[in-house]
This record gives C-alpha cells, structure tokens and sequence, in this order.
C-alpha cells in the first residue's frame, strides 16, 4: 500500500513536493512506520521504482524471443505512460545528483538485466540470434528507444509498434 500511495503522489505531484509525512497520511499508516522501512525518501523512491519494474515489465516465460521482448516493451510503454514513469524520470533526474540512489538505480538494473540476459541466451541456442550477440546492447536499444520516446520526443505507441521495433532491432542481431 506504502508503495502504491507513494508512486502515485511522486508520479502526480513531483518527487521534491512529496514528503515522507505526506505518503504516511495518505497510506494511513504513521510516519514511523514508514522510516522504519525507509531511512530516506530517495530509498522510498527507488523501491517505488524497482516495484513497478518488477510488477509491470515481464522478462522472459514465452516460447521466442521476439515474443517474450515485445512483452518486455509492452510492459516498458505501461510503465512509462503512468505514474511509475514518472516515478522512473524522477529517480534517473535524482540520481544525477545523489551517488546512493545513482547507485541503487545502476544495481537495480543490472539486477533486470540478469533477469533479461538469459532470454538472450536462449534465442541463440534456438538459432535466432547469432553466437556472438551482444546480449548488452541488444537491451539497451530496447529499452533506450522505449525512454526516448515517452520521456524525451514524446512520441506514443501505436498497439502493434512494440512488436514492429522489436522485429527491427533483432534483424540486426539475427542469425545468418
């Protein structure tokens, strides 16, 4: 519930309106339950984040590649069109000037990514992808077209878009 109530209000008014006080009245506990839990409101934030990650990007589970990464960016595109990308906008605005949260961003992705890395892995030993992929960059175009678009241009999705990228950017990868 803490973590609902605080990714709405970040998403809504803005990470530096929000206080710890505020999240507390609003979930209807007290404030020292929240502190005991989080010391600090760039740890609520970052939980926030990683939460709606893990709740709303699925890694993996479907029988190809292409399939299981456009569920992948589905999930990316409902993130970033809520609350949480906001949420997501604020911590990577915060983190510029926070080393603890930039490094609490830099190991919660890293943790993604080692969820992501084995459907990689998988597509070559099927013959999707070629041997040497790199599994790295094959994510970061992913994901990087995914941010720009909803957080820099501002370009929307179309419903079958997220399978039309993800098309494209395996093509460069594919096996010969």
């Amino acid at each position: 519930r803490v973590l609902d109530v605080a990714e709405e209000l970040f998403g809504s008014k803005g990470f530096g309106a929000v206080t710890m006080a505020e999240v507390a009245s609003t979930a209807g506990v007290g404030l020292d339950t929240i502190y005991r839990r989080w010391s600090s409101k760039q740890q609520l934030l970052m939980d926030v984040v990683v939460s709606a990650a893990d709740t709303r990007v699925p890694v993996g589970g479907l029988d190809s590649l292409e399939d299981e990464l456009t569920e992948a960016v589905r999930g990316m595109v409902r993130l970033a069109a809520g609350p949480a990308g906001r949420v997501l906008a604020a911590a990577i605005g915060e983190a510029a000037h926070d080393d603890e949260l930039a490094e609490r961003l830099a190991a919660a992705q890293a943790r993604r990514r080692a969820l992501a890395t084995p459907m990689v892995e998988r597509a070559v030993e099927r013959g999707e992808l070629a041997p040497s992929v790199d599994a790295d960059l094959l994510l970061d175009l992913l994901s990087g077209i995914v941010w720009q678009r909803a957080f820099i241009s501002g370009l929307d999705f179309g419903r079958d878009e997220p399978r039309s990228i993800v098309r494209r950017v395996v093509a460069g990868f594919a096996a010969s």
